[in-house]
């Protein structure tokens, strides 16, 4: 095919394009749909570990662990931080800068709104 096929393709599905509307319908079958056992042992299996994770955090002292870390990382973040030379740009060059990191976000984000 080509790309003019495809796009009278798109146009004519853009064109009878039906809504339908769910009610909660398809939540409702969801829910009558019956359950897999495995899909309880794979719940059963992930709460079991979680228990033993959250266990062994409390038996070693983990979030004392887990502090130092954050604090450091903190620590090592704002020291590169601080440690960035910007004197050799011109304030209309950061300016420029800020503005295109702005912008991309603005783009990617309204791609997601698509």
């Amino acid at each position: 095919m080509t790309e003019r096929d495809d796009d009278l393709l798109k146009h004519f599905f853009e064109e009878h394009k039906q809504e339908l509307t769910d009610n909660g319908f398809s939540a409702q079958v969801m829910k009558k749909l019956p359950r897999s056992p495995i899909q309880t042992y794979n719940r059963l299996w992930t709460f079991f570990c979680c228990m033993v994770g959250l266990a062994f955090i409390l038996f070693t002292r983990g979030w004392e662990l887990a502090i130092q870390v954050a604090r450091n990382a903190g620590v090592l973040f704002f020291d590169a931080l601080l440690g960035v030379n910007l004197s050799g740009f011109t304030p209309l060059v950061l300016f420029g800068g800020m503005l295109t990191i702005i912008g991309v976000t603005i783009y990617n984000l309204s791609l997601l709104k698509d």
